[in-house]
């Protein structure tokens, strides 16, 4: 989303830690996979009405929710830990943060009377069901196959499962079960799982907040 002159001239008012923030995000944005697609979408049906690069836009999502989701139970099923995967894995955990945070929160429709506002009200709720189940659920995998030899385990208890309980656990109740992290990298890592639970309830905060009509 490029910036109109205007609205450059009024972020630059809010000082310049927003500035640089507001930089940041959107540079993280440019690679984000949902963008990729939105563009090759709009790209090949050369559409331009609002409503319909709307349309692309939940298209895009639903697609990168689709992929992410196969791509998770594939890693986890087959027992892959190889770097190259840990590593797509990571970036699919921050794209899905992002994505939720970048189309729910950073970007305002500025439009004052919005078609079907309720639907996208539900969808919005939707998005977050599945990026919160997400996030535990690639943790889940970062907890059994990738990290398995710095927690304690129980014995009688599925390792899948115990990573899946923790996880759930950690995220929303800050219960950890059986399962105890016994390494720093596995201390910090959990408490990363927090971290991002919190920033998801600081936007479904922020969202209830009633905003200003334009």
């Amino acid at each position: 989303m490029i910036l109109s002159d205007d609205e450059k001239k009024q972020r630059a008012s809010n000082g310049p830690i927003y500035i640089l923030v507001d930089i940041s995000i959107r540079a993280v944005h440019r690679i984000s996979p949902v963008e990729w697609k939105k563009k090759g979408i709009l790209k090949f049906s050369k559409k331009s009405d609002p409503e319909d690069i709307r349309k692309t836009a939940n298209l895009a999502i639903d697609a990168f929710i689709i992929l992410k989701w196969l791509f998770l139970f594939t890693i986890w099923m087959a027992g892959v830990t190889h770097w190259l995967a840990v590593s797509v894995s990571v970036f699919l955990l921050v794209m899905n943060l992002h994505t939720y945070f970048w189309y729910h929160l950073w970007t305002i429709d500025k439009s004052g009377s919005i078609p079907g506002l309720e639907f996208r009200e539900r969808r919005r709720f939707v998005n977050l069901i599945f990026a919160i189940s997400y996030s535990m659920g690639l943790y889940a995998y970062l907890y059994h196959r990738v990290l398995q030899s710095e927690f304690t385990w129980p014995t009688t208890i599925s390792p899948w499962v115990s990573a899946t309980v923790f996880s759930v656990g950690n995220a929303l109740t800050g219960f950890s079960g059986d399962l105890k992290p016994i390494t720093a990298t596995a201390t910090l890592i959990t408490s990363s799982q927090l971290v991002m639970t919190f920033v998801f309830v600081a936007m479904l905060l922020s969202n209830s907040v009633p905003r200003p009509k334009t």
